[in-house]
């Protein structure tokens, strides 16, 4: 990595202050920084003025306009903490509190898609596909109505995931590859390799083409070696491992999945150690 951000973000009342530099290990200096100061209502831009001025002190222009998620500062604000609240849930009672945070947040802004796209998703989490599906077809309508694309990417993911979950493969392929188009013309390169996992699933658990689900994993993996996505990359090698043990190549089957497992296990993943450990012992039983 040649050049490296760091910041602060100050809150006092109804007030805050960001503060950000970029340090360029070439030149081994300070090549930039700058300081806002703006009202808490601000909030939802602060990414945004993030962003520009670091495009801006690298001299590279954007290569997607940039599309703010809502204006509503109060709106944003109980969208992040459902999502914190979701991501650290350790019971069902934290999943009923992520979904109060999230009708607020869609009470205030009906058309913060990413919200109602979580919100589906605490339902499908739990095997519930009748709400998720009714939620996740609700956020499509409108998310197509507003031309959000992120938004339309993110609802099609979530109906494809459902369609793959009740054995629709056909389907949910279909819907999965409609988001990847849509990834691929706004660069959003994670949801472009997490698009190439759920593609990689189908064909190789319910389609049996291990080459097309190793082509698919593998191209997962590079892109998210090249962001530095650490979980992206134990979920790809995860893959690729029970390719390799569909295969037949256990030895080969194992060094993958123990990888997978030593980053689950670097960044707190229990999801992925779960399965790293499961298909690990899988493997030992055959």
């Amino acid at each position: 990595v040649r050049y490296i951000a760091t910041g602060n973000l100050w809150k006092m009342d109804d007030m805050f202050q960001l503060s950000i530099e970029i340090y360029d290990t070439k030149k081994t200096k300070i090549m930039w920084s700058d300081r806002w100061e703006e009202k808490w209502d601000n909030l939802s831009t602060i990414k945004g003025s993030l962003s520009d001025g670091l495009l801006q002190a690298l001299d590279t222009k954007p290569k997607v306009a940039r599309k703010v998620e809502t204006t509503n500062t109060e709106a944003y604000e109980f969208y992040l903490k459902a999502k914190h609240k979701y991501a650290n849930r350790e019971n069902t009672d934290d999943t009923e509190i992520t979904r109060g945070l999230l009708e607020k947040a869609i009470s205030l802004d009906g058309n913060l898609i990413v919200a109602r796209v979580w919100y589906g998703r605490t339902y499908y989490s739990i095997g519930d596909y009748e709400n998720a599906m009714t939620i996740y077809k609700e956020s499509l309508k409108l998310a197509e109505g507003i031309n959000d694309e992120h938004g339309i990417s993110l609802s099609l993911i979530g109906i494809g995931n459902i369609h793959n979950s009740i054995g629709e493969y056909n389907t949910a392929l279909d819907y999965y590859e409609r988001s990847l188009i849509i990834k691929e013309k706004i660069g959003d390169k994670i949801g472009k390799a997490w698009a190439f996992h759920n593609i990689g699933n189908v064909h190789l658990y319910y389609k049996g083409d291990f080459d097309k689900g190793l082509d698919c994993y593998v191209r997962s993996l590079k892109i998210s070696k090249e962001l530095g996505n650490k979980r992206g990359m134990g979920t790809s090698l995860l893959g690729i491992g029970n390719v390799c043990y569909a295969k037949g190549d256990q030895d080969k089957a194992l060094d993958y999945l123990e990888r997978s497992l030593a980053i689950a296990e670097e960044i707190g993943d229990k999801l992925g150690m779960g399965h790293g450990v499961g298909n690990i012992g899988i493997v030992h039983s055959d």
